[in-house]
């Protein structure tokens, strides 16, 4: 009988799905990126404070009773697609020389040895995406999930958080206009040049899983309402995340970042305002505020 009914359960539930993707979203500072770090965490590598005893006293003990007993049975980690990586790998195939030109024109990356960084980054991400073009499909995806944030992460410990937001804001827009980071005028058809790409990975990684394990995926972050759109519309296993936390905490933990009040003050004015509708521009850029609205979990 237990068996008959696990599999009834089962079914109606979509226990043996074995796909999930997660987009998270959030302002700069609520915590997307810590999500996306304990998601991919393996289990014995998550800390928690569920109720950890056999015998609950209270209801809040019970359903922390059930949650860790069904995360213990069922915790898989999730591949991370980040999305700045992708602006980045997007950025250096326009050539490294045409990515720094643009960088310098715009007063983004100003110190000379930042800026040779910045280009020596660029020309590892082109080597090693040369390497996966003739390696198997396990490497392609440790590419993307693994040595891909690795190499964004140092770009951002380089240039600094607050250049490297204000950097990633101003190719996201760009991709989103011209399908190009560094062309800023309004190219019809490009606007889904970034979801396609992150959309093409997933379909990736999953065809490589189909066999063995199941496809848990978490993209940091979404920050477009028509890219939630995108893949609500498209996946029936994706759920849009919202990530908050007060004005306040947000706001400190910007400026342990290195942030000035001003540089947080035109983040928020960038992430965070009313849209006119009439307003070409609305659509693509960063809109927090309508990504929060349209979330599935939060």
């Amino acid at each position: 009988m237990n068996n008959y009914l696990k599999s009834a359960i089962s079914t109606i539930y979509g226990e043996d799905d074995d796909f999930i993707l997660l987009g998270l979203t959030g302002r700069t500072g609520s915590g997307c990126s810590t999500v996306a770090n304990i998601l991919k965490s393996k289990k014995e590598d998550v800390n928690h404070s569920l109720y950890s005893g056999n015998n609950p006293s209270e209801n809040i003990e019970r359903k922390e009773l059930i949650i860790r007993r069904h995360f213990q049975d069922t915790w898989s980690p999730f591949s991370l697609i980040q999305v700045r990586s992708i602006l980045t790998l997007l950025l250096s195939e326009c050539g490294v020389k045409k990515a720094v030109a643009y960088v310098k024109e715009n007063s983004l990356i100003v110190d000379r040895d930042k800026i040779n960084e910045f280009s020596g980054y660029l020309e590892i991400i082109i080597q090693e995406k040369e390497k996966i073009n003739t390696s198997d499909k396990n490497e392609y995806n440790k590419f993307y999930t693994t040595d891909l944030p690795n190499i964004c992460d140092d770009i951002k410990k380089s240039i600094g958080e607050s250049v490297f937001v204000q950097l990633y804001q101003k190719i996201g827009t760009n991709i989103r206009m011209s399908g190009n980071p560094t062309i800023e005028t309004l190219v019809d058809g490009k606007f889904f040049t970034l979801a396609d790409k992150i959309n093409g990975i997933v379909k990736d990684i999953r065809d490589e899983n189909k066999n063995n394990k199941r496809t848990l995926v978490v993209v940091d972050a979404i920050r477009n309402p028509l890219e939630a759109i995108y893949f609500q519309e498209r996946y029936a296993a994706f759920f849009l995340v919202a990530v908050s936390c007060s004005d306040e905490d947000r706001k400190k933990r910007l400026r342990n970042l290195g942030y000035a009040e001003n540089d947080i003050c035109t983040l928020d004015d960038q992430e965070y305002k009313s849209r006119d509708l009439k307003d070409e521009s609305t659509y693509s850029i960063q809109d927090i505020r309508s990504c929060l609205e349209r979330a599935d979990l939060y």
